[in-house]
């Protein structure tokens, strides 16, 4: 299976762009965060690893006026996104290794992007392609599960896209620092979507050691518990 494939089999809402985009909306943090690292020099140009649709760098346009470009494993997501957000440079890669040759004020990595990468390969390859964009005086800014999310119940969801009942189970392996987490989605129409998603969790201990070792200062966690580094 391909990592694409493996990636929307894992979460229903990748293979609902329109779902995906509806509930990718504004992040207050994250614009909040950026006000804050670029207020002396402003946003000229932002790259979003994992970018999905491209919601959030479409915000961060709107708001900054800046170079916008996103990188995204899905072919479904990408497609989607071109289409809405045509002011955005949306580009169909793999995080661990694309390449686009230019650097950027902000590089971000948000969502389920950083915890997918289930290995210390994975991580570490990541980490480098954030090194190999972001500009000298610019930075990072990660959002990641930094400690195991578990929870589980079932609840209701209702809305233009979507009327379901979704019942949530998580487990949590220490020895990987793994969590799996299986989702249920029964649709009013009678349909069934199931999903089970491994998420690597990378507290911010080993994620700072991991910046330190590409390049990057220690990591600070920001209000909203986005994660921020810049090259030394």
């Amino acid at each position: 299976m391909s990592l694409a494939n493996r990636y929307t089999s894992s979460n229903m809402v990748y293979r609902r762009p329109d779902l995906y985009d509806y509930l990718a909306s504004n992040d207050d943090s994250l614009t909040a965060a950026v006000h804050q690292l670029t207020a002396d020099t402003g946003l000229g140009s932002a790259l979003d690893l994992g970018c999905g649709t491209g919601r959030h760098l479409a915000a961060l346009h709107a708001d900054f006026g800046c170079k916008a470009v996103g990188v995204d494993v899905q072919p479904g997501l990408i497609d989607h996104g071109r289409v809405t957000y045509p002011e955005l440079e949306l580009v169909l890669g793999d995080i661990r290794s694309v390449r686009l040759d230019r650097q950027f004020d902000i590089v971000l990595c948000l969502g389920n992007s950083l915890s997918y990468q289930l290995t210390d390969a994975d991580l570490q390859a990541t980490v480098g392609t954030f090194a190999a964009h972001t500009r000298a005086g610019g930075y990072v800014l990660i959002s990641t599960l930094l400690q195991p999310a578990l929870g589980s119940g079932t609840g209701q969801i209702e809305n233009e896209f979507l009327a379901a009942e979704v019942e949530t189970a998580s487990s949590w392996d220490a020895d990987s620092r793994i969590v799996t987490t299986e989702r249920t989605w029964r649709h009013r129409d009678g349909s069934v979507d199931k999903d089970v998603m491994r998420r690597r969790v990378t507290p911010i201990e080993e994620l700072s050691s991991l910046l330190s070792s590409a390049g990057f200062t220690d990591a600070a966690v920001l209000d909203g518990g986005l994660v921020a580094a810049r090259p030394r």
